[in-house]
């Protein structure tokens, strides 16, 4: 499965503000700025935990996500989300 398939439309560019943290993660309520595929522009977001689902798998969970403030679509999933995505995924597939 692809990246474009797991996160959707995907993230065209990507700013952030600031990160909160010393160590590169963000954390919930971190702004970040974004060409939003849904939306068309540069837009500015937020990150949120939120359900999301994997592509086409029908895989839900509860996860840091970075939704669009304009169409509030999640439009970044942050690289420390992608454990909790593997883990689901993982779990998914021994059922």
């Amino acid at each position: 499965m692809s990246r474009r398939e797991r996160t959707g439309a995907g993230v065209t560019s990507l700013t952030h503000e600031k990160l909160n943290r010393a160590d590169g993660l963000v954390s919930k309520g971190a702004l970040f700025r974004a060409i939003c595929n849904h939306c068309e522009v540069l837009s500015e977001g937020r990150y949120e935990q939120r359900d999301y689902t994997i592509g086409q798998t029908g895989v839900t969970l509860n996860t840091l996500v970075g939704a669009c403030s304009g169409c509030n679509e999640i439009i970044i999933i942050p690289h420390q989300s992608s454990s909790d995505i593997k883990k689901a995924l993982e779990e998914n597939e021994s059922k």
